[in-house]
């Protein structure tokens, strides 16, 4: 199975090193990212999709032309990858599966994690 690794940015990268951090609980509770932080990320998302993933025979496209059947989106950072692959086929599985360890103790708090939200319908 492939894999497609988004091309990085550096003004991206401390950023999403954060977001890693805030969900491993490794930051204190007052260490968030801000939304302008956020939107640098899915400009970086979005920016990695259409140069790379969305031309022809690209893997978010749909599979009658050329995508994968099913996408699995493996990093907390690239939610914003499940709108996309859905506009481009409805139909198509998608999967989402968090490659780092979130501490359980944070997600049963409500409120108690930033993470970057999925701005379109998932």
């Amino acid at each position: 199975m492939p894999r497609f690794v988004p091309k990085p940015r550096p003004d991206v990268f401390r950023i999403t090193k954060t977001n890693h951090n805030i969900l491993q609980g490794a930051v204190g509770p007052d260490v968030r990212s801000s939304d302008e932080q956020l939107g640098k990320i899915k400009s970086w998302i979005v920016d990695n999709a259409e140069r790379f993933w969305l031309k022809e025979g690209g893997p978010l496209k749909s599979p009658s032309e050329g995508g994968a059947d099913v996408i699995i989106v493996d990093d907390p950072q690239m939610p914003e990858l499940i709108p996309i692959a859905k506009k481009e086929d409805p139909d198509r599985t998608v999967i989402f599966r968090s490659h780092i360890e979130v501490r359980d103790d944070l997600v049963q708090v409500s409120f108690s994690l930033l993470i970057m939200p999925c701005t379109s319908s998932c």
